[in-house]
């Protein structure tokens, strides 16, 4: 009886299949991660989808899941420009650019255009998608170029996701309020801190400006110019087709994050590609149990190689590990071996390895810190591992993730141009035998195993209700997606009010003077002189 439940079970799932094209932008590897675990997710549910890989980083794969029905890869075959960018290769320099200085985002921009005319230009894209007949199309977030070819392909249904915290693009395209009064641009740091000073907020707010009337505007007349040049001249614009958008996906959770005013079509689904920690293999473990007290993992993902590092820096962090000889350190190292022989010569409790199962490791008893870039990925298993962690944030969205778990008390942030003996030994410090930490990192766990909706449920659920019911942007939109910016942050009306108060101050008293001062003038009493008789 139950097998023929089943059975009918799956005959249904696949009866009701639908069909999705999911559109992948590479900007790491850890973002074609996150988009094949989107489509074995929709995969396991008895989805077909077909997926396109975007590739920007060429340093990452070029191809994703095998659970995907078709893909095809577009964009760089090598040598992206993104890859040579200084981020990646010389990722310890911290000169922060000034408010008129090229940014991260700069060079994003003029590679993401690039890939725009080289997506638009593979005419194998075009003959997939006259192939099949597609429910939705699933593309990420940073790139509005995809809108195009779905709409010039008859694909009206999108709906979008993003492998990182909402970046500005994504918010205004759902028509979010800026309040730079808190909510900053998570790849425009203006402070080690959530709670922003006077002059943090002044900032801020200057940014903000500059982003909405400069910076958007400017990359909206980049994109729709390589699109019409594909499409036609009366093809619409970009930004508009972005704000029919049904939902977006966010690799983030409510948890983890600073709370700020969201819209109904932002769902949060961070740990969605989260594996279940496996057993480790017998070498790990007899490993992990060699220390004393307990072990610090210490990793840099996958991007940042420790062959960038600075070697002063190296040996800076070998010698604060040498201070704390009952814990011991795994450290993910891809240096050579003669690196290795000098770097770690003296020390007994320094352990490099070419790889490490991260999660697996983090979930381990006997782990008991975390030294991290803190990348998103990295941040979500160490929080739902309840493990407390170092930061040491290197580009992108890792800053705003440190300050985040820094504010939840259960990290300590040391900038990379701060990433001495002393700094490591002092957040040492404050991390290792910190109960109160320990213990805030074991709630929070417990939280973000227990809420309501398992992330996997509530992507699917809300992707098969887009597909079925198109048009859902026409709902669930905020009045605000379809304001100018001089409304939607009552620049007018600001406008306008000083104008009036400029009036008053000035105009209104003049002509009190002028009508006035006449009258009063007649009453002015006289000084009479009294001659001497």
């Amino acid at each position: 009886m139950r097998s023929t439940v089943l059975f009918l079970s799956t005959l249904l799932c696949f009866a009701n299949a639908l069909n999705i094209i999911l559109y992948s932008q590479v900007v790491g590897p850890s973002h074609l991660d996150f988009a094949n675990s989107l489509v074995e997710s929709l995969t396991r549910r008895g989805h077909n989808v077909d997926m396109i890989v975007g590739r920007m980083n060429t340093n990452a794969k070029a191809y994703g899941t095998s659970s995907a029905r078709r893909q095809i890869t577009v964009g760089f075959e090598e040598n992206s420009p993104w890859v040579a960018s200084t981020h990646l290769t010389d990722p310890f320099v911290d000169k922060r650019p000034g408010f008129l200085e090229p940014r991260l985002m700069d060079l994003f921009e003029d590679v993401t255009i690039e890939m725009c005319d080289l997506f638009l230009s593979d005419v194998r894209l075009s003959e997939m998608l006259r192939d099949d007949k597609y429910d939705l199309a699933l593309m990420s977030a940073y790139d509005y170029c995809p809108l195009a070819m779905f709409h010039h392909n008859g694909i009206k249904n999108v709906a979008s996701y993003s492998p990182t915290p909402l970046f500005p693009l994504q918010s205004y395209a759902i028509g979010l309020p800026s309040l730079p009064s808190y909510v900053t641009d998570i790849l425009q740091s203006v402070s080690t801190s959530l709670n922003l000073n006077f002059v943090e907020r002044t900032e801020n707010v200057l940014f903000a400006l500059k982003y909405e009337l400069i910076e958007h505007q400017r990359f909206i007349r980049r994109t729709d110019a390589v699109v019409r040049k594909h499409y036609g001249s009366s093809f619409p614009s970009t930004a508009d087709l972005a704000k029919d958008m049904a939902v977006t996906f966010v690799n983030s959770n409510e948890l983890l994050e600073q709370g700020r005013p969201i819209s109904h079509k932002v769902k949060y689904i961070g740990g969605i590609n989260r594996r279940e920690p496996q057993k480790l293999d017998p070498e790990m473990e007899a490993l992990l149990g060699k220390a004393g007290t307990g072990n610090v993992i210490f990793s840099f993902g996958t991007q940042i190689l420790t062959t960038r590092i600075p070697r002063e820096i190296k040996i800076g962090l070998v010698r604060a590990f040498a201070e704390f000889p009952e814990y011991n350190f795994i450290w993910k190292f891809d240096g050579s071996a003669d690196e290795m022989e000098w770097l770690f010569r003296n020390v007994t409790n320094v352990f490099p390895v070419k790889w490490l199962p991260q999660n697996d490791m983090l979930d381990h008893p006997r782990t008991v810190a975390f030294i991290s870039h803190m990348g998103l990925n990295s941040y979500l298993e160490a929080s739902y591992a309840g493990v407390p962690t170092i930061s040491i944030p290197i580009f992108a969205d890792q800053i705003w993730n440190s300050m985040n778990a820094e504010s939840r008390g259960i990290s300590v942030l040391i900038r990379k141009s701060e990433v001495t003996e002393k700094r490591m030994v002092r957040a040492l410090q404050k991390v290792l035998g910190n109960h109160g930490m320990t213990k805030k990192c074991h709630t929070l766990a417990k939280m973000l195993k227990s809420k309501p909706q398992e992330p996997e449920e509530l992507f699917v659920q809300w992707v098969e209700y887009a597909a079925t019911f198109q048009g859902l942007s026409d709902y669930i939109n905020l009045p605000s997606s379809r304001m100018s910016g001089i409304v939607h942050s009552n620049l007018d009306f600001i406008a306008c009010l000083s104008i009036s108060c400029l009036i008053f101050v000035t105009v209104i008293p003049y002509l009190l003077y002028r009508i006035l001062g006449p009258a009063l003038a007649s009453f002015t009493p006289r000084i009479v002189k009294v001659k001497k008789q």
